[in-house]
């Protein structure tokens, strides 16, 4: 592993010193921004990196500064840089791009980035980011929490479903998801994947059934089918995807292989090749 990562670096290297001669500005801004488009953040990151040190007074130099910010933040940025530098070079960047990127530039990204590394530092440390009820995630913002979610800040991997289960829920109270349909599909997933776990411990289920009720998520089973829809009907195919293997995976339990729940579930994963061998309950 640790040759192959060496291999990978001096590729990088490579590459980087010798695409500035290969490519002129179209060329290499276009396959950034393609890399970008295709999740291939750290080449990204090289194209447009070299694209701004070839062509410092170019007119496209600022938006491939922001792209190679977004790129920079999607892989990891403590990989390469502080919490303390990348918070100071973050916030000198998005003042920047303030003033000189079109007032449609969407900066809620790297701007939901620099609140998460001052959460990290600031008053809550990286240790107790699994803190539920702290006010500073209650308040978030729709935007912010997409952005958190997809990233896996916020909330944390749930190593307790209910405490999961009841953050999501009081930040629902909270806030209204009519104009954030994608959020709306995340969160309801994220209630599915908790009531399911929950759902399979009897012992648990049996002692939260009063808090569960009072959350008007009880029974359990109709709660989460209610979840499933919402995820499926406003999420994008990743979600759809998810939402029916959970799905399939609860109607089996309550063996109802042969309701139209079951029968929607299996008909929408056959119709999009899923493989039975691959099919597993997506509960990571």
């Amino acid at each position: 592993m640790k040759s192959a990562k060496v291999v990978c670096f001096f590729l990088l290297f490579f590459t980087s010193a010798s695409i500035s001669f290969a490519l002129n500005s179209k060329e290499m801004f276009d396959n950034g921004k393609r890399a970008f488009d295709m999740g291939r953040f750290r080449e990204a990151e090289l194209f447009f990196g070299q694209f701004i040190k070839t062509w410092p007074s170019h007119a496209r130099v600022d938006e491939a500064d922001y792209f190679r910010n977004l790129s920079l933040s999607r892989f990891k940025p403590d990989e390469t840089e502080s919490r303390i530098t990348r918070i100071a070079s973050l916030t000198e960047r998005l003042n920047y791009y303030k003033t000189k990127l079109p007032e449609s530039a969407d900066l809620s990204e790297l701007q939901a980035e620099l609140e998460f590394l001052n959460l990290q530092t600031g008053s809550i440390a990286s240790a107790s980011l699994a803190s539920y009820t702290s006010t500073d995630f209650l308040s978030l913002s729709p935007s912010y929490l997409l952005h958190f979610i997809d990233r896996g800040w916020v909330p944390p991997t749930a190593k307790d479903p209910w405490k999961l289960l009841n953050w999501l829920h009081k930040w629902h109270i909270k806030n209204d998801l009519k104009y954030h349909p994608k959020l709306d599909s995340k969160i309801a997933f994220l209630k599915a994947k908790c009531l399911f776990r929950i759902f399979v411990a009897p012992l648990v289920r049996k002692s939260l059934a009063e808090k569960l009720s009072n959350m008007q998520m009880f029974p359990i089973h109709t709660a989460l089918r209610t979840n499933l829809k919402t995820a499926f009907e406003k999420g994008d195919h990743s979600t759809k995807r998810k939402s029916a293997l959970l799905g399939i995976s609860l109607e089996s339990l309550l063996n109802n292989e042969y309701g139209s729940e079951y029968r929607f579930w299996f008909s929408y994963l056959k119709q999009r090749g899923q493989n039975d061998s691959d099919a597993w309950c997506p509960l990571e």
